[in-house]
């Protein structure tokens, strides 16, 4: 089990917005690569070109999301391992109980 131990610091409006249009745009991308979703009748050369670019795409979110957290680490001196809280903008640690 574990519980959040609250950090008493908080990101500012433009920050969560950010964070969360990446979270969004990653959710996008995995459900563009969930196969269910590729229409039965895209030939095999388009279905190729779109899945390099979902994971072309992924990987570039994956490198946006890591620069703004490292961004927002030194911004706040946050440890490496913290988390938002999209309610409150305000950064938490988990702690395993």
């Amino acid at each position: 089990m574990e519980k959040r131990e609250y950090l008493n610091k908080f990101c500012s409006e433009e920050e969560l917005k950010k964070v969360l249009l990446i979270k969004a745009q990653k959710k996008a991308v995995e459900n563009a690569l969930n196969p269910k979703f590729l229409p039965d009748n895209m030939s095999d050369e388009k279905c190729l070109n779109y899945l390099r670019s979902a994971i072309e795409l992924k990987a570039e979110l994956k490198i946006m999301d890591r620069a703004n957290w490292q961004k927002l680490q030194t911004k706040y001196s946050l440890a490496k391992y913290i988390t938002l809280d999209t309610d409150t903008r305000e950064f938490f640690a988990r702690i395993q109980i």
